[in-house]
């Protein structure tokens, strides 16, 4: 299947509101160019996500897998060339976003070009500062926690972290805060973006309050493209900062 670029109006763009990162504020500015395909890949295996969790948005997570072998995958071969596939070693999750009739893509998730041999997290398509590319709001373990409180404190210690799990809190109101756990959050979701930490890169996309992760302003990121360059496929790698706790 060829998945086509098409240029339309501007996206649905979510308001500014009261929306903002615990340090600094984003700025949204509509697209216009969208990688789009008409109908669902074939050989990929299909994930479907919707709910609150996700936005409100209905996603679809098609992946495929290196035991399937390279000519199964040419249906991302838009962001992906054979000789890439046929090297991997992990798994490749393009997810799309459900717009009517059609569907867009939305993000990549494969082996990253600053740390080879685990996820990195890439753009589907260009994305402007302000862009949302996901969320990670799957997995609650405590609403509206007091930090330094015993049930907190609980629900954390029993969010083990092993594998690719992780636990992370949002504000939740102006005095609590909501704990989740990574481990349930969308497998081809942003919580494959890594830090940019000691890797001589810059962070250019922020997880929001509201849970949303988008493209930080000002830092336009190009489309992961099969037939770019090294530097531009090495640019649509996204990355956000951790915290500092966290190292």
């Amino acid at each position: 299947m060829q998945f086509q670029l098409s240029e339309e109006g501007p996206d649905r763009v979510a308001p500014l509101g009261k929306r903002k990162l615990v340090v600094g504020h984003r700025v949204l500015r509509p697209r216009h160019v969208f990688a789009a395909c008409e109908l669902l890949p074939r050989g990929a295996k299909l994930s479907f996500f919707r709910g609150s969790a996700h936005a409100n948005e209905l996603l679809v997570e098609c992946k495929w897998d290196p035991s399937q072998g390279a000519l199964a995958g040419q249906w991302l071969r838009q962001w992906l060339g054979l000789e890439h596939l046929e090297s991997s070693k992990l798994d490749v999750v393009l997810t799309l976003m459900s717009r009517g009739a059609r569907w867009r893509a939305l993000s990549v998730v494969q082996e990253s070009f600053a740390l080879p041999g685990q996820y990195g997290f890439f753009a589907a398509r260009p994305c402007a500062g302000g862009e949302e590319l996901g969320s990670m709001l799957d997995g609650l373990l405590c609403c509206r926690g007091d930090p330094d409180g015993p049930r907190f404190l609980e629900a954390l210690a029993h969010a083990k972290v092993e594998g690719d799990g992780f636990a992370f809190s949002l504000p939740s109101g102006s005095r609590f805060w909501a704990l989740y756990d990574g481990r349930a959050c969308r497998h081809g979701g942003p919580k494959r973006a890594n830090d940019a930490h000691d890797l001589g890169l810059a962070n250019n996309c922020a997880l929001y309050e509201d849970g949303l992760f988008c493209v930080l302003p000002f830092s336009d990121v190009p489309m992961l493209r099969a037939d770019g360059s090294d530097s531009q496929r090495r640019r649509s790698e996204l990355f956000w900062s951790y915290g500092d706790g966290y190292w």
